[in-house]
């Protein structure tokens, strides 16, 4: 009886365990379909609500674009999301213009730069949407503004000279002004600047092109330390240059030639002596050596000459033979380098030019005003009686320098055509024909 008791006792246990088991079950099972029950209220509810934010009524340009900022961070499906948020960018682009049509409303007329800039840095939240017609807009007023500045601004100056009027552009330069709303007012300026600056240097020098030598030059000296606008100044300094160029060219010609002509018999071949061609070598036409020797003579010992000081004859006593040493002589100086000594002199004191001897032996001497008896140069490869021919030739040809006959004076060489002509040669002056009845030169054209 004992063992069937504790039988039917493990058997009741058991079936209570089972019975407890099946109880668990069922509650849980109802928890978990309570839960999705409950779940798809919620899930309308959210679905709802977001519906209703989707549609952007009631929010702001910001508002909008962080909704939209926080759909695109969301895991959901691409496709779900498109539609919502081409719904929401035309909302965007709505509301967006809406404001930004207030902003303009709101614009003074006297819009400062400072305001201009704030205007700007708004407007240009509104990066989104085509915000670039409303930005014209702002720019469009805030030039408007600024050009009344300006004209407010130079209502303040009377300038009517030059310098006043260069002290305006200045001061209208330094302005904190936009480039496309001033220039005009600036070229304006300019312009009087040009006009003014034009009439000074036509006083100074009406014909550039006709000038004559010393004139030419005082007025490039003038004209070159003056306040002129630049594309002036520069224009007509490089037309003057041109001219002093071209007559002392001329002048250096003929010189060269008269010299060349009274020299000939004892010059042809001689190694030691140079004609300086001058256009050939402002050319750069070098054909032999020679003009190494004339272009080292004139970089070393004769480097001293002035602008528009082109020499005449180059005579070369260096040991070497190679343009060292010797003398050069220009219409208004006589360069030279020896062995002892070295120096520039001045053609107007030159008293005389003759060969001699001394303690420094052989060569070409001049008495010079300033310092006596002072030799030039030696015998430059000529035999004595050559040497004082050359000496000769070369002393009368210094007095005509010295003289200056109108044949070389800077105004006739100047003139294109001469009724009266001077001899290049002598200085004697006719009128008919091209050979001097004096001396026969022919050389007068």
């Amino acid at each position: 009886f004992e063992e069937g008791d504790n039988i039917d006792r493990k058997a009741s246990v058991e079936k209570s365990r089972d019975t407890h088991k099946f109880s668990i079950n069922i509650k849980g099972k109802k928890e978990n379909d309570m839960e999705k029950v409950n779940e798809k209220p919620n899930n309308e509810k959210q679905k709802n609500r977001i519906q209703k934010d989707y549609t952007g009524k009631g929010k702001n340009y910001v508002q909008i674009r962080r909704l939209m900022n926080e759909i695109i961070r969301e895991n959901d499906e691409e496709s779900s999301k498109k539609s919502i948020l081409d719904s929401l960018k035309k909302a965007l682009e709505e509301k967006g213009k809406k404001e930004l049509e207030n902003i303009i409303l709101h614009i003074p007329e006297n819009l400062s730069k400072e305001q201009y800039k704030k205007f700007k840095e708004i407007m240009e939240e509104y990066k989104e949407i085509d915000n670039s017609p409303y930005l014209k807009i702002l720019k469009n007023k805030r030039d408007a503004a600024e050009r009344q500045e300006i004209a407010s601004y130079m209502k303040g100056f009377q300038a009517r000279d030059r310098e006043a009027l260069s002290d305006l552009y200045q001061k209208l330069k330094e302005q904190d002004f936009e480039e496309r709303n001033v220039n005009t007012y600036l070229e304006n300026i300019r312009d009087k600047i040009y006009d003014l600056d034009e009439a000074a240097i036509n006083r100074i020098c009406p014909e550039p092109a006709e000038v004559a030598f010393n004139e030419g030059l005082r007025a490039y000296e003038e004209i070159r330390s003056g306040n002129f606008l630049p594309e002036l100044k520069d224009n007509v300094l490089g037309m003057l240059e041109k001219r002093l160029e071209k007559i002392k060219m001329d002048e250096c010609e003929q010189l060269v030639k008269k010299l060349s002509r009274d020299l000939i018999q004892i010059t042809e071949g001689n190694p030691r002596i140079h004609f300086y061609e001058v256009r050939k070598i402002n050319k750069g036409i070098e054909e032999d050596g020679e003009y190494q020797i004339i272009r080292k003579a004139l970089s070393t010992y004769a480097s001293g000459m002035e602008k528009y000081e082109y020499p005449i004859v180059i005579c070369d006593s260096s040991l070497t033979g190679r343009g060292r040493g010797g003398f050069v002589l220009t219409p208004d100086h006589l360069f030279y380098n020896t062995l002892v000594e070295d120096g520039v002199m001045n053609v107007k004191d030159v008293r005389d030019v003759f060969a001699g001897s001394g303690l420094f032996g052989k060569g070409i001497y001049v008495d010079y005003k300033k310092a006596g008896k002072v030799k030039i140069s030696d015998a430059l490869s000529l035999h004595k009686t050559e040497m004082a021919t050359f000496a000769e030739i070369l002393n009368n040809f210094v007095y005509y320098l010295k003289e200056k006959p109108e044949s070389r004076s800077i105004s006739y060489l100047a003139e294109e055509k001469h009724l009266v002509k001077c001899c290049y040669r002598c200085g004697y002056e006719f009128k008919a024909g091209n050979i001097c009845p004096k001396c026969g030169s022919k050389y007068n054209e």
